[in-house]
C-alpha cells in the first residue's frame, strides 16, 4: 500500500494545531505513566518538528505523510545538559481526525 503525501506548506496554523495535539498527547502520556509526571511534567524545553515535516516547513520537502515531533525535557537533578527525548509520530489520517473531530 502506498503512502499518501500532502504537498502543502507547514505554516503557523499547522504548527499551532500540532502544539495543541502535542500538549494533549503529553497529558495522556503522564496519565499512563504517573511515576514520570512529577519529575518531567513542567520541564518541557522544546517540541521539535522532525524528518519530512521539518523539511516541508523549511521549503525543501516533497510532501508530508506524517508529522514526527520530539518533546525535549532536561533530566531532573542532572547537570551538563542531559535531556529526555520523547518521539511521537502522527499520521495524517489520525492528525486530520484530531484537528476536525
Amino acid at each position: 500500500m502506498s503512502k499518501t503525501y500532502i504537498n502543502q506548506a507547514v505554516g503557523r496554523p499547522e504548527r499551532e494545531d500540532l502544539a495543541k495535539i502535542a500538549a494533549t498527547e503529553e497529558g495522556a502520556f503522564f496519565a499512563r505513566n504517573r511515576r514520570l509526571a512529577q519529575p518531567y511534567r513542567d520541564r518541557l524545553l522544546a517540541i521539535a518538528l522532525c524528518q519530512g515535516a521539518a523539511l516541508q516547513y523549511l521549503g525543501g520537502g516533497h510532501g508530508v505523510n506524517d508529522f514526527d515531533d520530539w518533546q525535549i525535557q532536561p533530566l531532573p537533578g542532572v547537570g551538563g545538559g542531559e535531556v529526555r527525548v520523547a518521539a511521537r509520530r502522527q499520521d495524517l489520517i489520525t492528525l486530520s481526525t484530531k484537528l476536525t473531530g
